[in-house]
């Protein structure tokens, strides 16, 4: 039988140095919804409040299309501080066509953030839902709901309200690797989240 992991903060601020430097008061990090139709941007600061949020919308298609988003995205991280981003990982129950377009989009998004210096930590569709709601399930409604429930933030948009949260996932694993706060902090749900972003850090340094 394998030995549990203990989730020490000292086990936990080890790993999270491993993905980013953290942010501090006067930084920001930006949560990124990479969609084609709509691409949202949000960024929060160190204490939880929204400082920007956007939503990127280009009528082109094709490689144009890539190049608008990119275009308006770098004018962005260029008038924010922004210290690390936040991505939600590809959907792999979308279309086969849909897939490429979006690991199209994918990879020029992380290029400009690398040429930028701009570190970023994936975080999967099902965390992200899990993280607001408390649960893998449910419609995308229900995290615009939260989201106003537990922040008093009234978004419009399905695509802002994932980049929100992506951002808030970021400022709790910032406040984390600082020792701001504890795991015991959060409620079970977003504990579960942490350990799991935590896991995948500790399988890709392994190999696996």
């Amino acid at each position: 039988m394998s030995k549990k992991t203990k989730f020490t903060q000292e086990y936990i601020t080890n790993y999270l140095s491993k993905v980013f430097i953290p942010a501090n008061h006067d930084e920001l990090i930006v949560g990124l919804d990479m969609s084609l139709g709509a691409f949202g941007v949000c960024a929060v600061n160190t204490k939880k409040d929204m400082q920007m949020n956007q939503l990127i919308k280009v009528k082109t298609r094709g490689a144009e299309r890539l190049a608008n988003i990119r275009s308006q995205l770098k004018i962005t991280l260029e008038q924010n501080n922004i210290k690390f981003a936040v991505i939600e990982s590809y959907a792999y129950g979308k279309s086969v066509g849909r897939f490429f377009e979006i690991g199209e989009l994918g990879g020029v998004i992380k290029h400009l953030l690398f040429i930028r210096n701009i570190p970023y930590i994936l975080i999967s569709p099902m965390t992200l839902k899990k993280w607001i709601t408390g649960s893998v399930k449910g419609d995308k409604s229900a995290i615009l709901l939260q989201i106003y429930k537990k922040y008093k933030v009234e978004l419009n948009d399905n695509n802002l309200g994932d980049a929100f949260v992506l951002a808030q996932i970021g400022c709790a694993l910032n406040s984390l690797a600082i020792g701001n706060s504890s795991i015991d902090d959060y409620p079970k749900y977003q504990q579960e989240c942490i350990k799991s972003f935590i896991d995948k850090i500790k399988e890709r340094e392994n190999g696996n």
